[in-house]
């Protein structure tokens, strides 16, 4: 007997063919008789407006769809946050290396200028000289809370060698070496700001012709990424500042472009405390030099203009044009040879020679040779060894040993008082 079942009416009719190839056993598919098979092999019955997917069974799984998409996306921003952190960090870790080594670069700069003697007599048998960090803070050119180190990814030398010039005046270089991990652009940026006003990378044209020197003083070479400094070209230095000693590739820093005044407005008294005095200068160049009271040269003076002093002792003097009260050379006295000018003295006393363009005296004159291309005026007393002049006037009187030819020689030689002479060539009216 047949058993039939009565549709459901929740069920959609089945159309022709739809079934096919599904066995039927007394008028029913097998698949009714078994629930969960049929739920299984209806897929029509399963979309979202299946009865079955309906309610909190379909939402739950939409919800954890959502919050594992939303965890995969959370996931990947913030690995990408902490990269960029940490990029962010390894980069603010290179611009602070690059900033203790600026530190460190300066302090090594004042070392060679505190010790530059020692320095400069070290360089004249060694083509440079290496310095460590334990070294250049026992010279007390550092600050004591400096770091020793650059940090982890980087290394750093330094050392002194000559700027190259003539006067070989000691220069300071550093280098600094990053490692694989590091950025060298950071350091750079780190440094500059820190103070250098350059830091070459390797084969940098600035400091490059000091290359061979810093290698020598290494004793190895600069790697592929090394970053390195020199004291000519890498410190900043204040273009209008008058700077004591010589700085290297600027020898105009340590030059005067105006008067140094030494006695300030209303200080007239020599004993007035606000006074300063120039006291055992080796050497005085000038262009001009006006000295009231008087001058004390251990060595030479070179006065390119004009010199008036009250009183000048040295060892040679040479000046276009000199005026004094009283001026005593231990050697050689040269007014008008290189550069032609006047002599002007109460008295003059000159053991080695005098030249002169033109010398005027009012007292005395004392001399063991005299040149005079120009005019000799004598007012009181002269005593020489040899005269050779073109003109020569005398008020009183005139003693010599010898003449500096043989004889007293000179187109015109007007004597007013007495001249003493062993002998006289070319003199009429004798």
């Amino acid at each position: 007997m047949t058993h039939m079942r009565e549709r459901n009416p929740r069920m959609p009719k089945r159309r022709r063919g739809a079934w096919q190839g599904v066995h039927v056993y007394q008028g029913v598919p097998l698949y009714q008789g078994v629930p969960l098979l049929g739920r299984l092999m209806r897929p029509r019955l399963m979309g979202p407006r299946s009865p079955y997917c309906r309610g909190r069974h379909g939402r739950g799984a939409g919800a954890l769809l959502g919050t594992m998409l939303l965890a995969v996306l959370a996931g990947v921003a913030l690995a990408a946050h902490y990269e960029t952190r940490a990029a962010e960090r390894t980069q603010a870790l290179d611009r602070a290396a690059g900033r203790v080594f600026a530190a460190w670069v300066q302090a090594a700069h004042r070392a060679t200028q505190v010790h530059a003697d020692a320095f400069e007599t070290a360089l004249e048998t060694q083509v440079g000289i290496a310095l460590t960090v334990a070294r250049l803070s026992a010279l007390g050119a550092a600050p004591p809370d400096l770091p020793g180190r650059p940090g982890r990814n980087a290394a750093m030398a330094f050392g002194v060698i000559s700027d190259g010039s003539a006067d070989r005046t000691p220069m300071a270089f550093g280098v600094l070496e990053p490692d694989a991990a590091s950025r060298p652009s950071a350091m750079r940026e780190g440094a500059l700001e820190a103070g250098l006003a350059a830091l070459a990378p390797s084969g940098g044209p600035l400091m490059d012709a000091h290359r061979p020197a810093i290698e020598a003083a290494l004793g190895r070479s600069l790697g592929p990424d090394a970053l390195w400094v020199t004291a000519d070209r890498g410190i900043r230095y204040r273009e209008r500042a008058l700077h004591r000693r010589a700085q290297p590739g600027r020898p105009w820093l340590n030059r005067m472009e105006t008067a140094l005044e030494m006695a300030p407005p209303r200080a007239a008294d020599p004993a007035d405390p606000a006074r300063r005095s120039i006291r055992d200068a080796g050497a005085v160049d000038a262009q001009a030099a006006e000295i009231g009271a008087g001058v004390t040269v251990g060595k030479d003076a070179d006065i390119g203009g004009r010199a008036d002093a009250a009183g000048v002792r040295a060892e040679t003097v040479e000046a276009g044009d000199l005026a004094g009260a009283a001026l005593r050379v231990t050697a050689d006295l040269i007014v008008g040879s290189a550069v032609t000018g006047a002599l002007r003295a109460g008295s003059v006393t000159a053991t080695g020679g005098l030249e002169a363009a033109n010398l005027r005296t009012t007292g005395v004159l004392d001399a063991a040779a005299l040149s005079a291309a120009g005019d000799v005026a004598i007012q009181g007393g002269a005593a020489v060894q040899g005269i050779a002049g073109e003109t020569l006037g005398i008020a009183q009187a005139l003693g010599a040993r010898r003449t500096a030819a043989g004889g007293v020689y000179g187109p015109d030689a007007t004597i007013s008082g007495l001249l003493t002479v062993g002998s006289c060539a070319g003199c009429e009216g004798q």
